[in-house]
């Protein structure tokens, strides 16, 4: 992400366990260190990932603390169920068409 004077760009490395964030100065390519998750409040998160920079180039970082419901679906009942409203859709069809008009073929 670039620095809001446009002198430096600011990136997270994630394979790292503290997920430092560093600046490399443009066109320098000096690159430091300028923040890491050590000492933030412990939080439930699952993940932290740096999502902006606030005025002064000060990271921001976004907390996940959510978790993912996973469901599981029986695919052979609701295919099933799906077929079974169908042929009811066009039975329903076939006995409401007037007498003697074409009846959609099965």
């Amino acid at each position: 992400m670039w620095s809001n004077d446009g002198k430096a760009l600011y990136f997270q490395v994630d394979s790292e366990a503290d997920k430092p964030v560093f600046r490399s100065g443009i066109p320098s390519g000096a690159t430091s260190k300028v923040a890491t998750l050590q000492g933030l409040r412990p939080l439930a998160a699952l993940d932290y990932r740096r999502v902006a920079l606030a005025p002064g180039d000060l990271p921001v970082v976004s907390a996940w603390t959510s978790n993912v419901n996973v469901y599981s679906v029986n695919l052979d009942r609701q295919i099933q169920a799906t077929l079974a409203a169908a042929a009811e859709r066009r039975v329903g069809i076939e006995q409401k068409a007037p007498a003697g008009e074409s009846r959609p073929s099965g």
